[in-house]
């Protein structure tokens, strides 16, 4: 067959497009029922395809292999929908899903436990049909293709594993059924496709060659030198840096009026990681430092929190010379930092494992950091 299977490594936009209608009038329809057949029929891996996932972005899913407990078994349902419509959803299940588009991301997902679809057969009879169980599953993720939206957009957990790992982790956390009825409401809501397009454009999620990343915290409140010293970090140990006033100034979201900033922030950060990159999360941890060390530690990776310090005299200077640009989308004051001052409390010094005067040699202190880290992580 002429096409090959688009992957996120290489066609991360290209799946993020939302797949056309089939105009049974054409017959581009056809070819991509047979690409569909084809790598179906060659990969006892695969379960579904929707053609997309082969370079045709047309709505068309093939299911092979829906029955849970046949899935070990090369056997093939051969079934096609066209145009297919998810019209209700109910119930709540949860699964280790991978997929052929996604490497070796395997995440643990929600989905309903019944879905009512309404689709085409190749013949372009109507069809109404519910399905239930693993084949909702399978089939709800195949539709969110056809919407671009990825397993690993929405995913609880997500793991970098072998076959032969998931396939444990199958065995040890199994497919679960949650309850049968009622509506479906999942913890992770689909972010707006077209956004994450556009974020993951504007912020991508790079390669990198770290065996053993980490996460780097900066506790400083603002003027304090926080991006200042997230660069020179990165200049030095080429770290990534996840800077929130970016992401606000992304969704023109200053105020955070949304809980979006933070959803894409966490999942950037997540996918980083596990593309083995160290990142400096340029932030203020004084906020809430409590709750964000718990999800930190829930990550699994080692993180070190680094306590700024400074003159009030300087941050003062500092933030009234302070413009918004490309360098620094921060657009606090003075009086913002009195106020975080006043009413946030900084990390424990018990928790700090290095701290910076940002008033003297940043590049040398952070020289001596770094060594420090490459030493921890020998």
């Amino acid at each position: 067959m002429e096409l090959e299977r688009k992957t996120i490594e290489n066609d991360e936009e290209y799946l993020r497009q939302i797949s056309k209608p089939v105009d049974f009038k054409k017959d581009d329809w056809k070819k991509a029922i047979k690409e569909l057949d084809y790598f179906c029929k060659n990969d006892n891996n695969i379960m579904a395809l929707a053609s997309i996932q082969l370079g045709i972005p047309l709505r068309v899913i093939y299911l092979k292999k829906t029955n849970l407990e046949r899935l070990d078994e090369d056997y093939n349902e051969e079934r096609v929908l066209i145009n297919p419509k998810i019209i209700k959803e109910e119930g709540l299940t949860r699964y280790w899903e991978a997929c052929a588009s996604c490497l070796n991301y395997t995440g643990l997902v929600e989905r309903p436990y019944k879905i009512e679809v309404e689709y085409y057969d190749i013949e372009g009879k109507k069809h109404q049909e519910i399905f239930e169980g693993f084949e909702s599953t399978v089939l709800s993720h195949e539709i969110d293709h056809l919407n671009g939206i990825l397993h690993i957009d929405i995913a609880l957990k997500i793991k970098v594993l072998t076959k032969e790992e998931r396939k444990e982790l199958r065995k040890k956390e199994p497919y679960q059924i949650i309850r049968k009825e009622k509506e479906y409401t999942p913890a992770n809501q689909k972010i707006n496709t077209k956004l994450i397009t556009k974020f993951i454009k504007s912020f991508p999620i790079y390669q990198g060659k770290k065996e053993n990343p980490y996460i780097i915290l900066l506790d400083g409140y603002t003027g304090m030198g926080k991006t200042t010293v997230a660069k020179a970090i990165a200049k030095q140990d080429n770290s990534i840096i996840l800077n929130n006033d970016e992401v606000r100034m992304f969704l023109n979201d200053y105020q955070d009026t949304t809980n979006l900033k933070n959803r894409l922030q966490k999942y950037r950060l997540e996918r980083l990681l596990l593309n083995k990159n160290s990142c400096i999360c340029d932030s203020c941890l004084a906020h809430n430092y409590q709750e964000k060390i718990k999800y930190y530690k829930k990550l699994g990776y080692p993180y070190y929190i680094i306590r700024l310090e400074c003159t009030e005299e300087i941050v003062k200077e500092r933030l009234e010379k302070r413009t918004v640009t490309k360098d620094n989308a921060s657009i606090a004051t003075f009086n913002d930092y009195l106020w975080m001052k006043e009413n946030t409390k900084r990390v424990p010094v018990e928790l700090i494992d290095f701290t910076i005067n940002t008033a003297e040699d940043i590049d040398s202190q952070i020289t001596e950091i770094v060594n420090k880290l490459k030493n921890k992580q020998s």
